[in-house]
């Protein structure tokens, strides 16, 4: 080019400015492609060369469309399509009708995008422009989906493309149509398979342009924090934004920056999510109003949950300020979100009036969220008719997106969006009753559809043994056949500004508002800190320390905050049955001070787990025979972590349950190497004890597992949660020994998730297991104390808090830390019969095998 414009070689400048420009425009340099274009437009337009014309529009045109200047880009393409008609050119007018096709996509004009994208596929067809014929296809199938919902023929189309461009080694191209296929995947409720294809849409453009990678990135992000992998999130969009040029199209820059302003947040690095937003918001000034309220939109949302729904308005002020001629105020959902902040529905009402229509090309929450807003609004306005009408509808419509998919973790995801409508639907309903008894049941009522909705669905397809749990179990039914006496249910759930708490007893019902988890989350952590080995370096708390005297503040405080409103309850019960939600999920609730003596609930009264009303109505509904033989005790072993020896503890766990009970079938470290064989030997005992490392893996509880053996120089065999869940187990109680097991709570979880919960899903309706770091000898000598009192015949729940006394009364042992992280989650009144060694019984497995 410097040769020609030397030389005054016209004709070799502007072709090698063609040749550069076409190169920018796949290399991510669009705005110096564009120049390129212009150049060698005008140079041809001196030249008189109407074929360099027309390559430089087609050149200046894809650049600018890649550059996100539409506006600058339709001209282009009306003049490309006029000479090319005039000249007889199919591939220019194939090229030029495309163009428009996409910016009509953009603009929104569905019918006019099918069109002009069928007529570029009749002049693309037969030309050597395969290249343009596939985009243009890609284009056609975008049109299909987003304008007319015929997902079936899009998928068809971008599954052709994909095979077609990667046959003809088209990167870009199958890029492109993984990207959208990922979205219309992702908008037809299986994100399971979008997630998929956006990690090989990043990696396909991984050694391309940064500018490009925006987009998978931010829908592979999208994916990942709806599953609470927050970290894995923010890992995919850091890595594009240290490689992304500022000269890079504004669109994409706020993109990346809201998304991973969303993912900050949800870390809990609020400032930081709070620049990004900010820089976000300064970028989308110049974009259209639909675009730039998908960065306005969250950014105020941001603003209302950690300034006030006033700050929130203000800023929303602001930005529209800074805007002229918009077709509809951006960020009108936050703004509706403020409103009812401040009480104001009739104001809220006004904010989603103002908003468009959700179309065809929202994600199906979007619709959800608006449905959820207006049923607020109607509720604050103080019309409960159309508030109850857009709730159904909004719960219907969740309902169908949640189910479109089958993959159990996917399922697990919604559980935010359903703690939303739990909680709106459950104060619905106290509206609509009188009396503490009666708000209370039906405040219960209304939220146990979206209680560990997935762990009922693992179940019913789990094990023949195991039944479905019941979808809408009541609160009179579970007051009259499934409380005991003496027993209290407190069913907590929780969300960012308010939690819920429903307190049954056989005779009576009370339910509570407490602080949401923007309050919780702080006191749960620094209660934590107190407690939690974590924080002790090893150390014991001695009575008198000023540790433990903070504990005891911290549980006092935690307690009068977690019992407020159902203490009277509390204080009566000899028997509580947690389940937890949200900050609260991580709290050894048996630690808290119990408001009857002001001591540990678990001096006083038992203290376990559950993951919902509805699974323990069904564990309880799987009466045990009236006689039960001895039962058979599947003992495992975990071995150290570089081979095959035992963990002492655990060998000791093994060796004592071998000494003491008949009918114990142990399987020494290593003896387990492959997932058949484990399951094979999970499927025959009653109890099954497990002693072993657990592996965890943070932001996929589900990748938990328990190591049973470490061969040398070969993989070691980790029994991952995932798999255990797919089991089918006759077992009725589980001891999880090793540290961690009782499973990671809150965020996207509807219930704990991890090795305790998967046993339950597997079929088995008591897990005992421990819910931080313990020691070797705490855990041996917990065994003991447990096992001692089911043999005396005392249920599960019975059992652990004498195991849990009995270890206060014992040096180190009696430290809060070593004797609440034992815990039971599901039925508490699990029983089993134990011989002693030595008692020759009928059946089973002999008083001890080894292998």
């Amino acid at each position: 080019m410097a040769r020609g414009r030397a030389a005054g070689d016209a004709l070799l400048e502007r072709r090698a400015l063609l040749k550069r420009g076409a190169y920018g425009i796949f290399d991510g340099r669009a705005d110096d492609a564009a120049r390129d274009g212009a150049r060698a437009e005008s140079l041809a337009v001196a030249a008189r060369d109407d074929a360099d014309l027309r390559a430089a529009l087609r050149v200046r045109g894809l650049a600018l469309l890649d550059a996100e200047r539409h506006g600058e880009a339709r001209p282009v393409f009306e003049r490309l399509l006029a000479l090319g008609r005039r000249a007889r050119q199919p591939d220019d007018e194939g090229t030029a009708l495309r163009g428009l096709a996409y910016l009509d996509l953009e603009a929104g004009r569905w019918g006019l995008a099918r069109a002009r994208y069928r007529l570029s596929l009749e002049r693309l067809r037969g030309t050597p422009h395969r290249y343009g014929w596939l985009t243009a296809r890609i284009g056609l199938a975008r049109a299909h989906a987003q304008g007319f919902a015929a997902w079936d023929s899009a998928r068809a189309i971008y599954d052709e493309v994909v095979e077609e461009a990667r046959a003809g080694g088209f990167a870009e191209l199958e890029a492109q149509a993984c990207n959208n296929l990922g979205a219309l995947e992702w908008a037809a409720g299986d994100p399971s398979r979008a997630a998929a294809l956006w990690r090989r849409v990043v990696a396909l453009r991984a050694a391309r342009s940064p500018a490009q990678g925006v987009v998978p990135a931010a829908n592979l992000s999208v994916a990942l924090t709806y599953l609470g992998r927050y970290d894995e999130a923010a890992e995919v969009l850091e890595e594009v934004r240290a490689r992304l040029a500022p000269s890079a199209p504004a669109g994409r820059r706020a993109l990346l920056l809201t998304q991973l302003a969303l993912v900050r947040a949800r870390q809990g690095r609020a400032s930081e999510a709070a620049a990004l937003h900010r820089q976000a918001v300064a970028l989308a000034a110049g974009l259209p109003a639909e675009q730039a309220d998908g960065h306005c939109d969250p950014a105020a949302g941001h603003v209302l949950r950690t300034a006030g729904p006033r700050a929130a308005l203000d800023s929303l002020a602001a930005w529209r300020a800074r805007r002229r001629g918009d077709a509809w105020p951006v960020g009108a959902a936050a703004e509706a979100a403020a409103w009812l902040a401040l009480g104001r529905g009739h104001e809220a009402l006004a904010a989603l009036a103002a908003l468009p229509p959700a179309g065809p090309r929202d994600h199906a929450l979007e619709g959800i969220r608006r449905g959820l807003l207006a049923s607020r609004a109607h509720r604050a306005a103080g019309d409960r008719a159309r508030a109850a009408a857009a709730a159904r509808a909004a719960v219907e419509a969740w309902e169908r997106l949640r189910t479109a998919t089958r993959d159990p973790a996917w399922r697990e995801a919604h559980g935010p969006s359903a703690r939303v409508f739990a909680l709106h639907l459950a104060a619905l309903a106290m509206d609509g009753a009188s009396g503490p008894d009666a708000r209370a049941r039906a405040a219960f009522d209304a939220v146990q559809r979206f209680r560990a909705r997935t762990l009922a669905e693992r179940m019913s397809g789990a094990a023949e043994t195991a039944r479905p749990l019941p979808r809408d179990v009541r609160a009179d039914s579970l007051q009259r056949a499934v409380l005991r006496p003496g027993e209290v249910l407190l069913d907590y759930v929780a969300h960012h500004d308010s939690t819920l708490v429903v307190a049954l007893a056989r005779d009576r019902a009370r339910a509570a508002w407490l602080p949401g988890d923007a309050t919780l989350r702080p006191r749960v952590s620094a209660f934590l800190d107190v407690v939690a080995p974590s924080a002790l370096d090893g150390r014991p708390l001695a009575a008198a320390t000023p540790a433990a005297e903070a504990a005891r503040a911290a549980a006092a405080g935690l307690g009068a905050i977690a019992f407020s409103g159902v203490a009277e309850m509390v204080a009566s019960a000899r028997r509580v049955i947690v389940v937890a939600d949200g900050a609260l999920a991580a709290v050894p609730f048996a630690l808290l001070a119990d408001p009857a003596t002001g001591r540990a609930l678990a001096e006083r009264a038992e203290v376990v787990h559950a993951p919902s009303a509805a699974f323990l109505s069904a564990a309880r509904a799987r009466r045990a025979p009236q006689a039960t033989p001895p039962a058979r005790i599947l003992a495992l072993a975990g071995p150290v972590a570089d081979g095959d020896r035992p963990l002492p503890g655990a060998a000791e766990e093994l060796a004592w349950l071998a000494r003491r009970f008949a009918g114990v079938v142990a399987r020494p470290a290593g003896s387990l190497a492959g997932l058949g064989t484990a399951a094979r030997a999970l499927a025959g005992g009653d109890v099954l004890h497990i002693a072993a490392h657990t592996e965890t893996a943070p932001g996929a509880p589900w990748r938990t597992g328990v190591r049973l053996a470490a061969p040398a120089g070969r993989e070691p065999f980790v029994l991952r949660a995932a798999d255990v869940a797919r089991l089918r187990l006759r077992g009725r109680l589980v001891v999880l020994s090793g540290c961690g097991t009782y499973g990671t709570t809150g965020g996207a979880a509807e219930a704990p998730q991890g090795l305790a919960t998967a046993f339950l899903a597997a079929g088995v309706p008591t897990a005992v297991a421990t819910m931080w770091p313990v020691a070797d000898r705490t855990a041996a000598r917990f065994t003991e104390a447990f096992y001692e009192r089911l043999a005396r015949g005392l249920d599960a729940g019975a059992a652990l808090r004498g195991a849990q006394a009995e270890l206060r009364a014992h040096g180190a042992a009696r430290e809060p830390h070593a004797w609440a992280a034992f815990t039971l989650v599901g039925d508490p009144g699990t029983r089993v019969t134990l011989a002693p060694a030595g008692r020759v019984t009928g059946g089973g497995f002999g008083s001890l095998s080894r292998w």
